[in-house]
């Protein structure tokens, strides 16, 4: 597994926003995928899509490298409690899939290649439910 070797801090520095729910693409090789990763049963892709789950104002400052993602799975047919279905025709995702909140991962933000755009509103309030369900933010009587 190779990952992106940079000069120095100053290399880390980014413009671009990262807003909560968008849709990038990075090097699979820059996601952690432990259950595959640590048994050495996973397929590396060239790329990998994920989302933006990380809502905070350092998303959009340029001197924090570091915004928080889920990856993004085709399998969907192996979908969790903690996964978010999106789906091609309004997600601004290649092809029907899962956010995997549980392989939620800190990136560095130069690693993100390609923006593809913002997952609908309806997804952005369930990922919102979805995080605050999976940190246990949430009270249930």
């Amino acid at each position: 597994m190779s990952r992106s070797r940079y000069a120095d801090r100053r290399a880390l520095f980014d413009r671009r926003e990262f807003s909560f729910g968008s849709v990038w693409v990075i090097k699979d090789a820059e996601v952690s995928i432990p259950q595959a990763d640590k048994i050495g049963k996973r397929w590396q892709h060239d790329e990998r899509w994920v989302v933006v789950i990380s809502n905070n104002i350092e998303n959009y400052h340029p001197l924090c490298p570091i915004v928080t993602i889920a990856p993004l799975s085709p399998r969907t047919d192996l979908k969790k409690r903690y996964d978010l279905e999106l789906h091609s025709s309004h997600d601004n995702v290649a092809v029907d899939c899962l956010g995997q909140l549980q392989l939620t991962q800190p990136v560095i933000k130069k690693d993100l290649t390609d923006y593809k755009g913002i997952i609908s509103e309806d997804k952005l309030d369930e990922l919102q439910i979805l995080l605050e369900d999976y940190y246990g933010l949430t009270y249930e009587d």
